[in-house]
């Protein structure tokens, strides 16, 4: 954990019970909270709505929603099951002596989903997902990685190609690790109203009981709305990365291209601390 930051971490029961409130309108108030395992059904729903919804068209459209939403919330549960796992080897260890501090203990196990409710009807009204990115190049680092061109494929007779590339995926997999954050959906109804903001700051606090010192988070770059709140709340590019998607039906629509932008916030100033640390 960086120094910086000591002292500012929360103590395990103190931040359980820590929860974002956004005040969204006179008769809706957002609470921003841990997700509980029964809400990840809809949570899968949400972002299936907000993501997949306008690629799902025509008279097959429900059928390809209702498999989409099935998939995600086989994923959210594949993780949350994950990080359970891992917290219980992590405990066991811990017991028998091989561990001893609190922060190994969680080690391995960084991954929250993020969910804002009304206080009063307890309804859903966004979500948000954060994790710490393990064996992955930081964005701005994607540019510094040997690109294999298709005609070299696994060619045995350039060593100096597989060798480069060997190293690479061997550096990849000692870098430290990088928070992440993803899949920020908030309802048609809650827009506007500082629900989006509020997850994002309780991610930001989220990332910084882990030990982080920044946030990072990739968006489309034709996504004003999303780019406006991120660059009030002092998110800064750092790498531009061209994609693609498909507009309207998923099976018979337009691919187009796009560009992707990862933003990042530090949340403290420290060149002299390694980031990811």
């Amino acid at each position: 954990m960086p120094p910086a930051l000591r002292g500012r971490r929360l103590s395990r029961a103190s931040y359980a019970t820590t929860q974002a409130v956004a005040q969204t309108a006179s008769d809706m108030r957002a609470v921003v909270r841990h997700a509980k395992y029964k809400e990840l059904s809809q949570v899968s729903t949400l972002l299936a709505e907000v993501f997949q919804r306008e690629y799902c068209i025509g008279p097959f459209g429900w059928l390809q929603m209702a498999a989409i939403r099935r998939e995600i919330l086989i994923e959210l549960k594949r993780q949350w099951e994950l990080k359970a796992m891992k917290r219980i080897v992590a405990l066991s260890e811990a017991r028998a002596g091989k561990h001893a501090s609190s922060r190994e203990v969680s080690k391995g196990a960084h991954h929250a989903i993020l969910v804002a409710v009304d206080e009063a009807s307890g309804e859903l009204l966004g979500c948000v997902e954060v994790r710490e990115m393990r064996g992955y190049l930081r964005p701005r680092e994607l540019v510094d990685v040997p690109a294999q061109s298709d005609d070299q494929g696994e060619d045995d007779s350039k060593p100096e190609v597989n060798a480069q590339m060997e190293f690479s995926l061997r550096a990849q997999r000692n870098r430290p690790p990088w928070p992440y954050m993803a899949n920020l959906a908030v309802t048609t109804q809650a827009r506007k109203r500082g629900v989006g903001r509020a997850l994002v700051s309780e991610a930001e606090k989220t990332v910084s009981s882990w030990g982080f010192r920044e946030l990072v988070l990739k968006v489309e770059s034709t996504n004003d709305v999303a780019n406006t709140m991120y660059e009030r709340m002092g998110y800064c590019e750092v790498h531009a990365q061209a994609g693609y998607k498909v507009q309207g039906d998923s099976v018979f629509g337009k691919v187009v291209p796009v560009t992707h932008l990862y933003l990042q916030r530090l949340f403290v100033w420290d060149t002299s601390l390694p980031t990811g640390s």
